[in-house]
């Protein structure tokens, strides 16, 4: 995925567009046009994913959401863009189901967590 006003490139763990697939004119590999965008936090990727990457993603102009799944506890977090192109977050735990911007569907996050093993935690 490559960054418009910034120029970086970024791996999500998923990504999600709506329509033909747009890519950047000098990277045919890279997508400008995602809708959502889903990353798997780790111990050492946590701080610059939650920070930098969310920043340069909410940049992205038909972008809507970005999900953050921790890999050390049961946990989603869920930055929405809403109608005036505010963004704002919530935290989802076991038991709970995510919306999907735009769709008529959810995530179940006990069903992401499914036979998955959890790293431990740092210290």
């Amino acid at each position: 995925m490559r960054i418009g006003s910034s120029g970086r490139a970024y791996y999500p763990d998923a990504s999600v567009t709506c329509g033909p697939i747009q890519t950047d004119p000098d990277d045919p590999d890279a997508i400008i046009d995602a809708v959502l965008v889903v990353e798997v936090l780790s111990p050492s990727t946590e701080r610059y994913d939650s920070i930098f990457k969310l920043a340069d993603y909410r940049t992205m102009p038909g972008m809507r959401a970005v999900m953050f799944i921790r890999s050390d506890r049961v946990e989603v977090q869920r930055w929405r863009k809403d109608d005036a192109g505010e963004w704002g977050m919530t935290v989802h735990g076991r038991g709970q189901r995510i919306p999907l911007p735009g769709l008529d569907a959810w995530l179940l996050v006990d069903e992401l967590y499914a036979d998955v093993g959890m790293l431990p935690a740092p210290g």
